[in-house]
């Protein structure tokens, strides 16, 4: 990678290393291991860009998990019927 900033190829390339790393997060399924190993060794720069968003996945475990869990927003109530439980000013 540049020092000037990234290619779109470079971008592209992160992008897909960035998808690997939350399937394979997700997953237990040896077929998809054997995908990535093959996206791996298609190109030398697959494995560096994907060991790079798997620290970037490592380092923020929190938002890992808000991310593939979000609040429930069912328990929530809607703007209008909070409004329709208060009483009027």
């Amino acid at each position: 990678m540049s020092k000037s900033g990234l290619t779109a190829s470079e971008v592209a390339r992160l992008q897909e290393a960035s998808c690997w790393v939350q399937r394979l997060n997700e997953s237990t399924d040896q077929a998809l291991t054997d995908q990535w190993l093959q996206w791996c060794e298609a190109d030398p720069m697959n494995l560096p860009a994907f060991e790079q968003m798997q620290r970037l996945w490592n380092a923020f475990p929190e938002a890992r998990v808000t991310a593939l869990h979000p609040p429930a927003l069912a328990n929530r109530p809607s703007p209008s019927s909070a409004s329709e439980a208060s009483p009027p000013s």
